[in-house]
């Protein structure tokens, strides 16, 4: 498999668990549960990492940051950023994807 392929197949695995943990990810944040919001983040935080998703995973560790220091109000604003920042990546790995 080439390095092409690979990285398509990463994205695609990106994508899909994006998601379908979105949903859950809402609840928490109706819930105000903040260490399983955390926990999202630091996961896709690895996960944009491995597909090279600089801005997503930037978003990813500057929330897992605010939570660790219980900054509760920068941590709202970087939930608010983290919905934009991965509908964006979404979008760009499927363009990634669908491409020849």
């Amino acid at each position: 498999m080439g390095s092409k392929e690979l990285l398509k197949e990463g994205l695609v695995l990106l994508v899909s668990g994006l998601a379908k943990e979105m949903e859950a990810l809402k609840q928490h944040y109706r819930d105000k549960d903040w260490m399983a919001i955390g926990a999202f983040a630091h996961k896709w935080k690895g996960g944009a990492s491995y597909c090279g998703a600089r801005r997503f995973e930037q978003v990813c560790q500057e929330l897992v940051i605010a939570l660790q220091s219980k900054l509760f109000e920068e941590a709202e604003e970087f939930y608010q950023q983290l919905f934009k920042v991965t509908e964006a990546t979404k979008a760009a790995a499927m363009q990634v994807v669908n491409s020849e």
